[in-house]
């Protein structure tokens, strides 16, 4: 007990980062490191050469240095666990203090406290976990690297050392224990405000690189888009020629062979009013034909007409993939069947899109949980096509029922486009 007693400091600051090494990703030997980091900080921490303020500062230079050698992680990271360390242990001491004051200020340095400390830690380690980290380690996209915030967040618990150090300890000297426990109550409150702060920048980040990566899909599928565009015209210029020979009885035997080999890819080309619709749906529906799979449509396009074709080419290409790759995966050749269909219902156009799935997703607080390994860039097809769905004040629901998979996305109609 006289241990724990005499280490209260570095033990409850490795008791308040112990929570990281569940949810962050850890280097080789983290394990040797960890400890090897606590002895070093534990030695300084025995002779502490520097004034008190200077003292802290270069704990949270060493827990620096420790974290980077122990998580897999960039230097933005690294400050946002340090930091966040730091303020879960700056909330227990502090919570702790104002509970000695209140019940008997002779207790502070005894076992009782410690033990305070500790369970406060335990439970801020819980509360965080359960709030935010949890998530972050089921999704493995916990992304820091807004500096901004991290070093706003940085300058609070940095404050807050300061006001410990040249505030509190005259107000101990003096008794003064109703205005020293207040002071704890606003240092709580402002490293509470620092931990927000801390995942506020995460969120951010992670929005922002979200936000980027939907851009960079948008623009390869302006891309696609113009090569597929090329395609159709070809083969509507080889089927207008075709046609003209079959007219004027100008044809041979090979003419007649390419007839009957691009007979289904003729059978492909569609003219639903809105020519990106025409383009996307002849290329998948080509796409289709190499893996067996019935591609079946009805689609009146000119209701899309008030879609951008960037926007119409990537969500109709990014649901129809999500289908041929799930339809692809059923060995019965007869039971690969896509349907989709783009109808006027009231005042909104309807996209049903269903296709035959014989392994029910996951679904996770109304979003799917993707399948494939690299969890962290995949998923992102949805993504894009809510994105877009979001731009037109559109609704997007998708659901499982007798080995299938629907997408039901509706927009409503503006009185111009009725």
């Amino acid at each position: 007990m006289q241990f724990i007693l005499d280490h209260e400091y570095v033990l409850t600051l490795f008791a308040s980062l112990a929570i990281f090494l569940f949810c962050f990703p850890k280097r080789k030997l983290f394990y040797l490191t960890f400890a090897l980091s606590f002895f070093l900080i534990e030695l300084y921490w025995h002779f502490r050469p520097l004034p008190g303020p200077l003292d802290f500062l270069i704990i949270y230079l060493l827990l620096i240095g420790s974290a980077y050698l122990t998580f897999n992680t960039n230097i933005f990271g690294v400050l946002f666990i340090v930091t966040t360390t730091f303020c879960v242990q700056h909330i227990a001491y502090k919570g702790t203090m104002i509970l000695v004051t209140l019940i008997d200020y002779n207790l502070r340095g005894q076992i009782f406290y410690v033990l305070m400390e500790l369970f406060i830690i335990v439970v801020m380690n819980a509360i965080m976990y359960f709030t935010f980290l949890k998530k972050f380690k089921m999704e493995n996209d916990l992304q820091i690297n807004n500096g901004y915030l991290l070093a706003v967040a940085i300058l609070i618990i940095l404050f807050d050392i300061v006001v410990s150090y040249f505030v509190e300890d005259p107000l101990i000297e003096d008794k003064n224990y109703v205005i020293y426990s207040l002071v704890n109550l606003y240092s709580i409150i402002s490293s509470l405000a620092g931990i927000v702060i801390l995942f506020m920048s995460s969120n951010e980040t992670k929005l922002e690189n979200d936000n980027k990566t939907l851009e960079v899909i948008l623009k390869n599928d302006e891309k696609k888009y113009e090569l597929a565009k090329i395609t159709q015209e070809q083969i509507n210029i080889k089927y207008h020629d075709l046609k003209h020979y079959i007219q004027e009885n100008k044809l041979n035997e090979d003419d007649v062979l390419e007839i009957e080999q691009n007979g289904k890819i003729f059978k492909s080309i569609y003219y639903t009013g809105n020519k990106t619709l025409d383009t996307v749906l002849l290329e998948k529906n080509l796409a289709c034909l190499k893996l067996n799979i019935h591609f079946l449509t009805i689609a009146d396009g000119t209701l899309l007409n008030f879609m951008k074709i960037n926007h119409l080419y990537s969500m109709f290409s990014n649901l129809i993939d999500n289908a041929i790759e799930c339809a692809s995966k059923i060995e019965q050749v007869d039971r690969r069947i896509i349907r989709l269909m783009v109808s006027k219902q009231r005042n909104s156009v309807l996209i049903d899109l269903e296709n035959t799935c014989l392994v029910a997703p996951i679904f996770k607080n109304n979003e799917i949980v993707t399948s494939k390994e690299d969890k962290e860039n995949h998923g992102f097809g949805i993504k894009s096509i809510k994105s877009i769905v979001n731009k037109y004040n559109g609704h997007l629901y998708m659901s499982y029922e007798n080995s299938k998979f629907i997408s039901k996305i509706v927009f409503p109609l503006s009185d111009e486009n009725k």
